[in-house]
């Protein structure tokens, strides 16, 4: 089974006015840039893809290989697929009645590797990873 998700922050300021590092959108971690640590990339925009390929090793047992490409940047001219930050790899998802409670991702990136371990799914809808009280668009 194929697992595909794309998504965006865009932010939209008046004048010269900046926005605060903490409510700016956030790429690397564990749900998006994987082969990154958390909060890497920071920036006024986002964009980020993920690609997962899914198969049941046994029941209770699926194995996943991934990929993840995404970016932040300040100006909405720079929207596009050029200059992504990129990562692959691999992980193991333990789960019940077909519903993940487990999952365990190793991710590689030209910066090195990060492993993972959560209690989640990785394509669970959730915040964007602002301050904000806004959820997935």
């Amino acid at each position: 089974m194929f697992a595909v998700r794309a998504k965006s922050a865009m932010t939209f300021k008046d004048g010269d006015y900046s926005i605060p590092f903490y409510m700016q959108p956030r790429l690397g971690g564990a749900e998006d840039l994987r082969g990154y640590r958390p909060y890497r990339f920071r920036g006024d925009n986002l964009l980020v893809m993920n690609v997962e390929y899914r198969w049941e090793v046994f029941s209770g047992l699926d194995l996943a290989l991934f990929a993840d490409a995404g970016k932040v940047y300040t100006h909405k001219s720079d929207l596009g697929l050029r200059h992504l930050e990129s990562d692959a790899g691999f992980g193991f998802r333990f789960n019940v009645r077909n519903k993940t409670f487990l999952r365990l991702d190793a991710g590689f990136s030209h910066e090195g590797f990060q492993i993972w371990l959560k209690f989640n799914n990785v394509f669970q809808k959730g915040p964007i990873h602002t301050s904000s009280s806004m959820g997935d668009f």
